[in-house]
């Protein structure tokens, strides 16, 4: 499922950065950071310059070229549908240059049964290439066959939830399909990664789904999904979403990764609509504090709830955040002194003047580190730091008058 994790996350990069890259080099590339050399793509397939200002490409040859692949990987259980996913990034990107000329090789290679199942998954999965153009209609067609292979059907759950739109039809045509009797796990694990990024308004549904017990490996893709689609329904002002988020997070198991969503998810309603966080702003304050003194431990976790008291503001955790200004970790001391300056807690201000005074000596601020798959480094911290130490003396000074 890598491809699709790729794909949400490329778009928006590679609607700016496509045509750049296929000038410079003629043909896709990988993105920054990836180690080995892109997969092998057909001369027919890659971009050949036409003058020195057009490129030209073949979508109907990369999607050729696609097929071969899928055809010459013999294995078709999970690790060679992993092998597959890796190797076809390079056309993914390809295709995404000229979304509308993929249109068609793709439409048509979902709609050929007589095709190898994994190449019409795939492809399903890549239409979200085709940003312009109506392919839905096509995705929900293939998402309501029962008669289809779950994996196919699963394709087309993956292709609509990788696009840019919201449809209610869509939204409605993916609960049904997780309401059909005797569901393939497979295939519920696909309809809930696209209902969390969609949403849905059935936050019944997800909620039952969000409390099911532990069922093995599919467990945190399902159930994680259902609190990012109710995460979604509260953005879009669902005040009931945002009310059952802080219901999810008091229930939640300290230090797992099902909280870490949860908090991912108000963090994200705070950033995105202050307003319809404000509304639940003050139902936070007693959690955030028993959590935040029931914490030992450093992390992500830590991190997420910390920029959570920052938007929330509680003053009973300002003596924790005093403690946590001497934390090993620098994001921790960042995220502390930065909930204390919006708390504008004067207390703080010595200390946090004495990190800025030694900056370039305190090792916590010295070394990498990585939270959330993210480097963060010296320079990214500092700003923070010091705003927060620019906020406290404000407040000092206002204080003293």
């Amino acid at each position: 499922m890598k491809l699709w994790s790729h794909i949400v996350a490329l778009l928006g990069v590679l609607a700016v950065a496509a045509p750049a890259i296929a000038q410079q080099s003629g043909a896709p590339s990988r993105g920054a950071g990836q180690t080995t050399s892109p997969p092998s793509v057909s001369s027919a397939a890659t971009a050949q310059p036409e003058s020195s200002s057009k490129i030209v490409f073949s979508a109907s040859a990369i999607v050729a070229d696609m097929e071969k692949l899928v055809a010459a990987e013999k294995d078709p259980g999970p690790a060679g549908m992993g092998r597959l996913e890796r190797a076809l990034e390079g056309h993914f990107m390809a295709l995404t240059i000229h979304p509308v000329a993929a249109r068609k090789p793709l439409l048509d290679a979902i709609a050929d049964k007589s095709k190898d199942w994994r190449f019409r998954r795939l492809a399903a999965m890549m239409t979200t290439t085709a940003r312009v153009g109506p392919v839905e209609g096509s995705l929900l067609a293939v998402l309501r066959d029962k008669a289809e292979r779950p994996e196919v059907r699963g394709g087309a759950a993956l292709g609509l939830g990788g696009r840019d739109f919201a449809a209610k039809e869509a939204q409605k045509a993916l609960v049904a399909v997780l309401r059909e009797p005797g569901l393939d796990p497979g295939l519920q694990a696909d309809v809930m990664r696209a209902l969390g990024g969609l949403g849905t308004d059935d936050l019944d549904l997800m909620i039952e789904i969000a409390n099911q017990p532990n069922a093995g490996m599919r467990f945190f893709t399902v159930t994680l999904n259902a609190v990012r689609a109710i995460g979604v329904a509260a953005r879009r002002g669902d005040e009931r979403a945002a009310k059952l988020l802080v219901k999810l997070l008091v229930e939640s198991t300290p230090r797992s990764l099902y909280r870490g969503v949860i908090l991912q998810q108000l963090n994200g309603l705070a950033e995105d609509h202050p307003k319809h966080f404000e509304r639940i702003r003050m139902d936070l304050a007693a959690p955030l504090g028993e959590m935040l003194a029931a914490e030992t431990a450093g992390g992500g976790e830590l991190n997420q709830t910390l920029m959570l008291v920052a938007k929330v503001r509680p003053p009973a955790v300002a003596d924790k955040l005093l403690e946590l200004l001497d934390d090993s970790e620098s994001i921790i001391v960042t995220r502390s002194a930065t909930a204390l300056a919006e708390m504008g807690d004067v207390r703080a201000l010595p200390k946090i003047k004495m990190i800025v005074d030694h900056f370039a000596t305190d090792s916590r601020f010295k070394r990498r580190w990585a939270v959330w798959n993210e480097n963060h480094q010296l320079d990214q911290a500092i700003p923070k730091i010091l705003n927060a130490y620019e906020k406290l003396k404000k407040a000092e000074g206002e204080k003293s008058r």
